[in-house]
């Protein structure tokens, strides 16, 4: 806003975090502990992780975690509650984005970062219809299916 010709910082419109400090982070979401969790990622990370019955709340040297297992070879993976991975988890589209998959919960799961970088290296860049590509995301798909939480 420009007031008597000088520009005037309206930082009181700006999101508070919980500790009172301005919230530059882009399209944060407020959890009602009142931490913050800003990073997309984070966020559809812990979705796929809430959404598998692998994954339950655990604690990790005193920091609470969701532990569970990749959804290609079951290694062990842990993600803290705000997001963040802790071992080498990843956020897999069942479908890959470029092939036309979304963020919906049913395209997404938790891989370790091993399994996730193979699939996308060997199979994500070939025809959708590849017969291989194909029976991988139908395989994942059951695996999925087998994996969600009933509510």
């Amino acid at each position: 806003m420009v007031a008597g010709g000088r520009i005037r910082k309206l930082s009181y419109l700006l999101p508070r975090s919980h500790c009172g400090q301005v919230d530059t982070t882009p399209r944060s979401v407020r959890f009602g502990n009142g931490r913050l969790l800003a990073n997309r990622r984070q966020r559809l990370l812990l979705k796929a992780a809430n959404s598998d019955c692998t994954f339950e709340r655990s604690e990790r040297n005193g920091v609470p975690v969701l532990e569970g297992k990749c959804i290609h070879c079951r290694r062990r993976l842990a993600i803290r509650l705000d997001g963040t991975a802790i071992s080498d988890a990843t956020l897999e589209h069942i479908i890959p984005k470029h092939h036309g998959g979304t963020d919906d919960i049913d395209n997404l799961a938790v891989a370790c970062a091993r399994c996730n970088s193979e699939k996308g290296l060997r199979h994500d860049h070939k025809d959708p219809n590849d017969p291989k590509l194909q029976r991988i995301i139908r395989t994942l798909q059951a695996r999925k299916r087998e994996r969600t939480k009933r509510p």
